[in-house]
């Protein structure tokens, strides 16, 4: 019986492995494997730190241009596996036709040089913000200490810290000055070597007062983000002995008003006085120093003041104009101890309630001594609301009002020490 060999070879052919197997569309699935994989480190790792140092330290990072540049080397990956896989199967039906093998080339090539290109620009969003976040801060610090009055370090924590050192002219420190943060109502008081310091300061806009008598200074505004440790000096002006004075205009809607009380506290007590029939008022013998507080209080509307220096043998103009009524009830006024002294951070509480141990609103004493509600609002009203006013180391005083919507109570408080 003759055997057909010829059958044979031909069946041995189809069924053997395909003849010239290239090994490019697996090169393709490894390579797109891999920068899969840089894509998902450098997506959940490095992005990620750069948006918190980014919110942190207001750097020129640029999160939508990194996002983009990643999503670009995210489709040259998924394409390089996606090519390779479909080569891979068509390998195993046949042999790969010579233009499959050089577009395999192509891409191989083309993908590592695109992929090289882009990443090198994200790459460079990156690094460039980082380089010039240290660039500032080596420059910072290679400011001599001599010349400079503030320098900028960088902790690990969610708020910040303010150092002080306050001097007068000749580069005295100066002890026992009033250091009071507006926005955050906290207050401290230089050591015998002129420092201050503030913990956990949230991050924000800070607006720092600096009171002592005999001397003077701005209020000092600057920002702090979060883990920024600030370490500032201070220098205070001497103001003259004589004696100066406030003066200004108080309008309702821009027009003047006559009978409103304006007051101020000044040596140890509070001074006041009323408009004319022209708006006008006059607080005189006020001894020159920074940090006095001018209060204008009308019924029916929100006390208006403003924090003023009072030069020596000069009236400081300060004007006041009311515009919002009052929806509920304002109580505000200062607190002093019985020597005459401003007492910063006291607590007024309206309405203690007993079972829940808590009051139904409560205020504080600013640098200034003087404490407000704002608008207050409650419905309904109590036929009286009990308050109590506190400080550490003073005994309490209790008060109480009754309550009419649209009343301005100006109420002042004199504590004595235990």
């Amino acid at each position: 019986m003759e055997v057909d060999t010829t059958t044979q070879i031909q069946s041995l052919q189809l069924s053997g492995p395909p003849q010239n197997k290239t090994h490019l569309p697996l090169v393709l699935i490894i390579l797109g494997i891999l920068k899969l994989l840089f894509v998902i480190a450098f997506g959940f790792s490095v992005l990620p730190q750069m948006n918190f140092l980014n919110s942190s330290l207001d750097t020129s990072f640029n999160p939508f241009l990194s996002y983009s540049l990643l999503g670009v080397t995210t489709l040259i990956a998924i394409t390089d596996i996606g090519v390779g896989v479909f080569l891979t199967r068509k390998q195993k039906i046949a042999p790969l036709a010579k233009n499959y093998k050089m577009a395999s080339v192509v891409l191989l090539i083309g993908g590592l040089l695109l992929f090289g290109t882009v990443n090198a620009f994200l790459v460079q969003s990156v690094i460039s913000p980082i380089y010039n976040l240290t660039g500032n801060l080596q420059d910072a610090k290679n400011i001599p200490s001599e010349t400079s009055d503030t320098t900028i370090e960088y902790i690990n924590s969610e708020n910040g810290i303010i150092e002080g050192y306050v001097t007068d002219l000749s580069l005295k420190p100066l002890n026992d000055v009033t250091v009071y943060e507006q926005n955050r109502k906290i207050s401290t008081k230089t050591d015998s070597n002129g420092f201050f310091t503030f913990e956990d300061v949230t991050p924000g806009q800070v607006m720092l007062s600096l009171t002592s008598p005999g001397y003077t200074s701005p209020i000092q505004g600057f920002n702090i983000s979060a883990g920024m440790k600030i370490k500032k000096k201070f220098t205070l002006s001497t103001i003259g002995t004589e004696a100066g004075g406030v003066e200004g205009i108080v309008t309702v809607n821009n027009v003047p008003q006559q009978n409103i009380e304006v007051f101020t506290f000044v040596g140890g007590k509070i001074t006041k006085t009323v408009t004319d029939t022209s708006g006008k008022y006059v607080l005189q013998n006020i001894p020159p120093e920074d940090g006095y507080r001018i209060v204008a209080a009308k019924d029916n509307y929100s006390p208006i003041s403003d924090i003023v220096t009072v030069s020596s043998k000069i009236n400081t103009k300060v004007n006041f104009n009311f515009t919002t009524k009052l929806k509920g009830i304002t109580v505000n006024g200062f607190i002093s101890n019985t020597e005459g002294e401003i007492i910063t951070n006291a607590t007024v509480g309206f309405g203690y309630n007993s079972l829940l141990k808590t009051y139904s609103s409560s205020t504080g004493s600013d640098a200034t001594g003087f404490y407000q509600t704002g608008d207050w609002q409650q419905s309904p009203w109590p036929s009286k609301i009990p308050i109590e006013v506190s400080a550490p180391g003073y005994k309490m005083i209790q008060d109480e009002i009754s309550p009419v919507v649209g009343n301005s109570y100006i109420k002042h408080y004199i504590l004595e020490k235990n």
